[in-house]
């Protein structure tokens, strides 16, 4: 894919279809907090998860109609910047 998640998910954003383009609520990273941990540990995996993913917002009340919704904004998306 020729784009940054952060694109990627943007994208997927303007096709209508809620999501976060980054999560940000990984407490290790969080500057303030530092002098209140007991050392300096690094969640490596955790850190390339948060760098590569983003989230979307589902809910219970999603019909099958939501998910053909998502799925078709994904795929479009894909396969627009796997063309570029």
């Amino acid at each position: 894919i020729s784009c940054t998640k952060i694109e990627f998910a943007q994208a997927v954003a303007a096709e209508g279809i809620g999501l976060g383009d980054h999560y940000g609520c990984l407490v290790s990273t969080w500057p303030w907090l530092e002098e209140y941990l007991s050392d300096d540990f690094k969640s490596e995996n955790a850190l390339s998860t948060q760098a590569r993913s983003f989230n979307l917002y589902v809910n219970e009340n999603y019909t099958e109609r939501e998910v053909e919704d998502v799925v078709n904004a994904l795929v479009k998306v894909e396969q627009h910047f796997t063309a570029n």
